[in-house]
């Protein structure tokens, strides 16, 4: 702090006029005061709707400050002790237009630089006790770099924690990969309100209001995490990053890095092993890029460095190596990442700085597989399935992300012993932890893969005047499909894929040459990750080559699967299926919605076809469009294969997919959800036969009026079909201030319409509201829903015993009924409105003819708080649907907002008559039972649900903070059903 910082104490220095200053002296004064003083807080005639906070000034100089006059009279003295009262950065200057610029954007990244999260906690538990690691990916928009300038923009991490069996997080403190609670920390990510960012708590509680720490807290690069991806990445040499591994699995500090380009321009992958160039390519600096623009050009289209934006091959090796990590220190052409070593990197040599390697991780939450676990041999006593579920049931946990570096990146998670609670690289033939030394490290990036459609925008990244911009940015979908031909690898022709879209990375650009047809859209990538002791194999890239192909928009949404096989058929066929994004980065769209398919097996069949999608729908690809709705886009789809007779049919076969839609524009934003019937039966359909006889195209469920952009959930409770999923949208900063974006949003329990047969009736369910008995002839679809956010439910032992009352105090609430209500002819207790809701089953005729109807279509609530909304897909376990919801603060210049965590019940969509959450209840003599609860600062999406040795469940939420929250649910309504076959859903 300067000297003479204040007017009380600065002697002589103040002063209300220096002449020349046309002013006083007193502004250093001020800037301290707005920094320090804390006495308006203690002002009870001051009410703050938000958190109070001191005001940090910072000041940048256009011109160098002139140095006239004595002391504070002097303007370089004043505006130099005003910077430093103010803030931790000291005066700045600018002497032309250039630096002004330069100077005024790194202060305001200044303010943005800590710790974010744009994806959620990833949890694998490896065990049926519920032990594994919790995979967490942060990313930084600013990082200072060794001078202490944030001048490093844009960098990412990925590491894992462990976790017990009471669903608990824990550091490897001693750094042995084993977890042992006596040794190893117990720490909670939480948002600490006074420092303003993401800490790390140590051996202690958190309450997550007030944003506080009850042991020790920490900061992020203090924790000893079981693995961390960048630490690996920057103790690579300068030398080693530049080129592959020899030995794919092996020990080897190197990358493995490759790509694809469409050479021939026919939209296909060719096979490894073959001579063609189509299969894809190493990317490092020996690649022969000259020749591969040869054979390019000898197709017909424009060279491969026109692709990159380049001429050479030495412009293409710039950005290739800047892309393996090479930070060339003397080179100001390219962006910089040089930052000093963090406290918990162990970096060979123990260099005062590292290069950091990894780009932002934002919404492309880590995704770990291991092994096989759609169960296809339990829940349609499929032998082939079995035989592949036997060869990789130890198979090796991989971590799968994208990062807007460009590329999509696949990290070594090892084995798990149960009987030592290790996590090990390698194991023996008894299944046990196994080190030779010849194996990759925990968190070793055994591949990277660089798509086609990207390669234009690689160019951005190496810019030192780089904005940030979206590249490999959606969660990746992993799938076991039966699309292979049998061999050592594919047991029964079983293999496992990965999707991976870009989200709203992958701007479309049209390629240069005139005669050259293709364009680089935002794509979805395939892979074939199988086995991962060999290397990733792709199968094929979301192209378009061709005026008859679709306009799909960005890659929004995370796509499906839908299996087909037809009553005694040894052959099935997979359609992956997806819908249409947003066609502009604001999250609106010039075109209707669009829902495509795609069929699985031509990727692996000789005769294959390109991963293309046409405009028109065919038999095995294509493209249909919702007429009835306004321009717009499709959420995340989801496969259900419903249950025949109360079980599974032994020939799968997706049903229906069910997906929502976000339609409209800025001011007047709507949605719908649809689904898609495949009408497969007994025998074989393909997309051309799918959906409404006449058209083709989806079933409207309901006309909710405001947008979805979260996946639903399907449940079932022995007689009905329920359909969950809440509306909002948050897709760009204006999100925050439009008017309909910020509308009343709300989320839906409902009932798949079925006649008197039990079979579905694919009507559209009318958005009423309930207000009392309904004829038992209305039809399902016409028996309106029950509104449920304003219904308290008190505390009891039993259905039967809890009262409901209302929010207001009052009745006006409760529905009327004289059929299921009580001496007052009011749905009283939490026992009626069950059964109001969810029906009690048909009415029956004399000689048990079902002639009548029970129950309503489902329920909604309307979100308590202004500018609340779901963006999450909900989570169903033991009778509960879990979900989050997000607020962001009503002034648009705060960061963050708030995040909720609901537990309803499924039948109700109301509190469950017991606590669910631990302090889950009112205080009082007529406790109420709490159904929604506050969990911090920042954005949540899908919770995760941690079943392990404790009662009930724990919902492991992390938000935009970087926080992982974690909410015990000690007591779930359907305590049974923590096991058990049930239908099978595809997400």
């Amino acid at each position: 702090m300067a000297a003479g910082v204040a007017k009380d104490a600065d002697g002589t220095d103040d002063s209300n006029g220096c002449g020349a200053l046309y002013g006083s002296t007193y502004l250093d004064d001020l800037t301290y005061f707005a920094k320090e003083n804390n006495s308006l807080y203690n002002n009870s005639s001051y009410v703050f709707t938000e958190p109070p906070e001191n005001i940090s000034t910072y000041i940048v100089s256009n011109g160098t400050p002139r140095n006239i006059g004595t002391g504070e009279c002097s303007p370089a003295t004043l505006l130099t002790n005003a910077a430093d009262n103010g803030s931790d950065k000291s005066l700045l200057t600018a002497n032309n237009p250039d630096e002004l610029y330069t100077e005024l954007d790194d202060l305001f990244q200044y303010t943005l630089e800590r710790a974010a999260s744009g994806s959620a906690a990833s949890v694998i538990a490896a065990t049926r006790s519920g032990e594994g690691a919790v995979y967490q990916a942060i990313f930084w928009p600013n990082m200072d770099d060794p001078s202490g300038d944030p001048t490093v923009t844009w960098v990412g991490e990925v590491h894992a924690l462990m976790v017990d069996s009471l669903g608990q997080l824990y550091e490897d403190t001693v750094q042995d990969s084993t977890l042992d609670t006596a040794e190893d920390k117990r720490v909670i990510f939480y948002y600490d309100n006074t420092e303003k960012k993401t800490m790390a708590c140590w051996d202690g509680a958190v309450d997550i209001v007030s944003g506080t720490c009850s042991g020790t807290s920490k900061d992020l690069d203090e924790v000893s995490y079981l693995w961390s991806a960048a630490e690996w990445l920057a103790d690579i040499t300068e030398a080693d990053i530049l080129v592959n591994r020899i030995a794919y699995m092996s020990n080897e500090k190197r990358r493995y890095i490759f790509t694809w380009n469409d050479l021939n321009n026919d939209g296909k992958v060719g096979t490894p092993g073959t001579p063609s160039t189509q299969y894809g390519f190493e990317f490092e600096e020996g690649t022969n890029w000259n020749t591969l623009s040869t054979t390019a050009t000898a197709a017909g289209r424009d060279s491969l460095f026109s692709d990159f934006g380049v001429t050479t091959a030495a412009e293409l090796n710039e950005i290739v190596n800047w892309m393996r990590g090479k930070d060339d220190l003397t080179d100001n052409s390219v962006r910089a990442r040089q930052v000093p070593t963090p406290a918990n990197f162990n970096i060979t040599g123990s260099p005062a700085n590292i290069t950091w390697r990894l780009g932002d991780v934002i919404h492309s939450t880590p995704t770990a597989v291991g092994k096989p676990v759609e169960s296809f041999h339990l829940l349609y006593k499929d032998v082939t399935y079995a035989e592949f579920y036997s060869k990789y049931e130890h198979r090796r946990n991989v971590i799968y992300f994208g990062a807007n570096d460009g590329m999509l990146h696949a990290l070594n998670g090892g084995f798990y012993d149960p009987s030592s609670k290790s996590f090990c690289k390698n194991l023996d033939s008894d299944n046990l932890c196994f080190d030779d030394g010849s194996m990759p490290e925990l968190g070793a990036e055994l591949w990277a893969y660089v798509p086609y459609n990207l390669q234009p925008h690689l160019k951005c990244l190496v810019d030192p005047n780089y904005r940030h911009k979206y590249y490999m940015d959606l969660k990746p979908r992993i799938f076991d499909v039966k699309i292979f031909s049998v061999d050592a690898d594919h047991p029964g022709g079983w293999g496992t894929i990965l999707v991976a879209g870009m989200r709203l990375g992958g701007k479309e650009l049209e390629s240069d040459g005139v005669a050259d047809n293709r364009k680089f859209i935002s794509s979805y990538i395939i892979l074939d990750i199988t086995n991962p002791e060999e290397k990733p194999v792709l199968l094929g890239e979301l192209t378009v080559n061709s005026n008859t192909h679709a306009d799909m928009g960005y890659t929004t949404n995370i796509p499906t699967v839908v299996p087909i096989k037809p009553d005694g058929s040894d052959d099935s066929e997979w359609y992956l299926v997806f819908g249409n994004g947003p066609t502009s980065l604001d999250g609106t769209s010039d075109q209707k919605p669009r829902l495509a398919a795609f069929n699985l097996n031509q990727l692996t069949s000789g005769s294959s076809e390109p991963f293309q999608i046409l405009s028109s729908l065919g038999s095995t690809r294509g493209s249909i469009e919702l007429s009835g709705s306004d321009n717009g886009f499709v959420s995340d789809p989801v496969t259900i294969d419903f249950l025949v007779g109360g079980s599974l049919d032994e020939d799968y076969r997706g049903d229906a997919i069910y997906f929502g839609t976000v339609e409209g524009t800025w001011g007047n934003w709507s949605g719908k959800m649809y689904r898609w019937v495949t009408n497969a039966d007994t025998s074989s359909t393909t997309p051309d036969d799918w959906g409404n006889s006449l058209t083709n195209e989806p079933d409207l469920l309901i006309n909710t009026g405001r947008p979805i952009t979260a996946a639903p959930t399907i449940g079932w409770d022995g007689f009905n079909y329920w359909i969950y999923f809440g509306t909002g949208r948050f897709l760009h900063e204006d999100d925050k201030s439009d008017v309909s974006s910020n509308g009343k949003d709300l989320f839906f329990g409902l009932k798949e319409p079925v006649n008197l047969d039990g079979d579905f009736t694919w009507a559209t369910i009318g958005f009423n509201d309930s207000t009392g008995d309904i004829n038992s002839t209305n039809l399902p679809g016409s028996r309106n829903l029950v509104r449920t956010d304003q219904i308290v439910v008190s505390q009891a032992d039993s259905k039967t015993q809890s009262l409901l009352t209302c929010l207001d105090g009052t009745s006006d609430c409760l529905i009327p009924s004289t059929n299921i209500g009580g001496s007052d002819d009011l749905v009283n207790y939490f026992s009626e409105l069950e059964d109001f809701i969810s029906g009690t089953g048909f009415i029956y005729d004399i000689i048990l003819n079902p002639i009548g109807y029970t129950g309503t279509d489902g329920w909604y609530l309307k979100f308590s708080e202004d500018r609340e909304r779901n963006l999450g897909q909900p989570t169903l376990l033991g009778g509960l649907t879990t979900f989050t919801t997000y607020q962001p603060y009503e002034n648009i210049c705060l960061l963050e907002g708030l995040a909720n965590l609901y537990g309803l019940y499924f039948k109700t969509g109301t509190a469950w008559h017991e606590a669910v959450f631990n302090s889950g209840a009112s205080e009082g003599v007529d406790p109420k039972v709490i159904s929604r609860k506050e969990i911090g600062k920042g954005l949540a999406t899908t919770p995760n649900l941690h079943v392990g040795k404790a009662d009930g469940a724990k919902a492991i939420v992390q938000t935009s903070t970087g926080a992982i929250v974690e909410i015990e649910q000690p007591t779930l309504p359907l305590q049974e059903s923590k096991t058990g076959k049930a239908s099978w859903l595809r997400e």
